[in-house]
């Protein structure tokens, strides 16, 4: 067994060794081409991005290979426990900075992803086929979850999800090597989450690869290019926690928890999600209040779970409603907005995500046509709201 132990060592060592040379080297080319790049104009540099993109690609990949490996040495040394316990202490302060680094590195963006997830409007065509899934009233693309998870955390991160409805943003954290929580008041939804999990690490583990499973989405060219951590052979390392739980009390979450929360809460009563008592979409159109005040509980859940200066996305969208004999808009993202920031919160970001029409009672809001003057808007879009916990609250 010292043998053997002996000789991974050995390994280990070569292979870092090997590494950091393949690095140096690539390093080295990579400030080579990007002065080449610089130096070139118009279709001439536009022609060598690829091979800019292809270097800065290598180093990074070392980077990470070389973090991993460096990883695996320490996880060695520790096994081996012949340490005093200074070293003991300082190996493993060393493992866990080694850890964030391969973690950071894993959840790098690349320049082009930076640039599509960072524009303001997120266009429909880029989530459309992922929209609706038909086993839930509420549609909720996934392109929604993987952006916000890329852009708002890091691979190893908690993920939280209080509405999570059928595990939309729980199947999207686990591809991208997240660990997360789900909870819902409808064990039915849980139970039918449950299954697309589970369904999708069978289908994942025979095809090999992290690529939504087609029973439940069709994905178009462009979310195809969705970039994935985690194969197939190791979904079951981010294994989602499913729980029974009201989202104005979160029970079965610890305080300061959880790094990052990706939610789609009901709009009111826009769209009647069950006929649960508890349900928030199963108010009248007289209880708007009503439902700004459990969803003000909700967000002093979101205070307490939520790490200090981490992110809380809410997807959100307005309803217009005739309440006491007058139509009018509704402004939830705004009154959202207000209990937040009272809650501590600051507005971090908004992004418009472009959707299909969304109708009134099924029916498209007519006003006066065809006729001025009273017309109204047809809602054409949600709002992906993203706010940061100050720290000290």
């Amino acid at each position: 067994m010292k043998i053997m132990k002996a000789n991974k060592r050995g390994e280990l060592q070569r292979e870092i060794s090997l590494i950091e040379e393949m690095l140096s080297t690539a390093t080295v080319r990579y400030r080579e081409v990007t002065k080449q790049h610089l130096a070139l104009r118009g279709s001439k540099r536009k022609a060598h991005k690829t091979r800019l993109q292809e270097a800065k690609d290598y180093v990074w990949e070392l980077e990470k290979r070389l973090a991993r490996a460096k990883c695996d040495a320490l996880k060695l040394e520790l096994a081996e426990r012949r340490q005093g316990v200074v070293h003991q202490s300082k190996l493993c302060k060393d493992l866990a900075r080694l850890e964030a680094r391969y973690a950071k590195l894993l959840s790098r963006l690349d320049h082009d992803e930076w640039l599509e997830l960072t524009r303001s409007v997120w266009p429909f065509k880029d989530t459309e086929s992922t929209a609706k899934t038909g086993l839930h009233p509420a549609q909720f693309s996934a392109v929604i979850p993987y952006r916000t998870i890329k852009m708002y955390s890091y691979v190893d991160e908690i993920v939280l999800d209080p509405f999570v409805g059928t595990g939309t943003t729980l199947l999207e954290a686990r591809k991208l090597g997240r660990h997360s929580i789900g909870l819902d008041i409808n064990p039915e939804f849980l139970e039918l989450a449950r299954q697309r999990l589970e369904h999708e690490t069978l289908v994942e583990q025979a095809t090999g690869n992290g690529s939504e499973s087609r029973a439940f989405e069709q994905l178009s060219f462009l979310e195809a290019r969705r970039r994935y951590v985690v194969d197939g052979s190791h979904l079951r390392d981010y294994e989602p926690v499913i729980r029974l739980d009201d989202a104005r009390k979160m029970q079965t979450v610890e305080d300061n928890a959880v790094d990052l929360i990706v939610t789609h809460p009901p709009y009111w009563n826009a769209v009647q999600i069950s006929e649960l008592d508890d349900d928030l979409s199963n108010v009248g159109d007289d209880q708007y209040e009503y439902f700004l005040n459990e969803m003000g509980k909700v967000f002093d859940q979101f205070r307490r779970v939520l790490k200090p200066d981490r992110v809380a996305v809410i997807v959100i969208g307005d309803v217009m409603r005739k309440v006491n004999g007058t139509t009018q808009l509704f402004t939830i993202h705004s009154d959202f907005i207000q209990m937040m920031k009272e809650r501590g919160f600051v507005t971090w970001d908004i992004f418009i995500w472009e959707t299909k029409i969304r109708k009134s009672g099924g029916k498209p809001l007519m006003g006066s046509y065809p006729y001025p003057h009273k017309l109204f808007s047809q809602f054409a879009h949600n709002y992906v709201l993203v706010f940061r916990k100050l720290r000290g609250i």
